[in-house]
């Protein structure tokens, strides 16, 4: 996904899990102007022959992006439908693409781990949300250098607040911290080959 700040001086890459949430709410209340990434949006009005414009990727540390998405939508989700079963939490397409590769009982009961979803990817198992975070610049239609943004960065919150001018707080936001060690070196090795553009743009920016 694209968005630029309103003047259309700073374009953002943005993927889901990483600020996704957080950017459609300032979109939604008018502080940041989505991009139809699906036209030629080089020659839009706004960006024709500027030279001042600033290019951002948000970037999320890769081990920690995949335990985000587990614990969002393998545990957050299905913890929010046993304790109100009628609001729907268990309905979107990552999880019913799961039930290709476990038993749909497994993940419903919390039985499902992270060791579960990572044999699931080396399987076959793929959605959006863990697409690799470089793949975002397929839509670049820019010249200029990608700058990344590490949301794991102790500067990320003022580097947000200098070009936004408010602070920018995140939503929707899976702490990934403790559950980091359920990461084997088998696991994370395969993170790593599967996400390596990722770890170079992360690790070298």
């Amino acid at each position: 996904m694209l968005y630029a700040t309103l003047d259309y001086a700073n374009v953002f890459f943005i993927n889901y899990k990483c600020c996704y949430s957080t950017f459609e709410n300032l979109c939604k209340r008018g502080l940041v102007k989505r991009i139809n990434t699906s036209t030629q949006y080089i020659d839009d009005i706004h960006f024709k022959n500027r030279l001042d414009i600033k290019l951002w990727l948000v970037m999320r540390d890769p081990y920690s992006r995949i335990v985000s998405f587990y614990k969002d939508k393998f545990v957050n989700c299905y913890n929010g439908y046993l304790n109100n079963p009628l609001k729907r939490y268990d309905d979107q397409g990552c999880q019913k693409r799961m039930y290709k590769y476990c038993n749909e009982s497994k993940i419903r009961s919390l039985d499902f781990k992270l060791s579960d979803l990572i044999s699931a990817m080396k399987r076959g198992y793929n959605d959006p949300h863990i697409s690799p975070q470089a793949d975002v610049l397929h839509i670049n239609q820019f010249s200029g250098q990608i700058n990344i943004i590490r949301i794991e960065d102790d500067e990320f919150a003022n580097k947000c607040k200098e070009i936004f001018g408010f602070e920018l707080l995140r939503h929707n936001s899976s702490d990934s911290e403790h559950c980091l060690d359920a990461l084997t070196e088998d696991d994370r090795a395969f993170i790593y080959d599967k996400y390596k553009r990722d770890f170079d743009l992360y690790k070298n920016s």
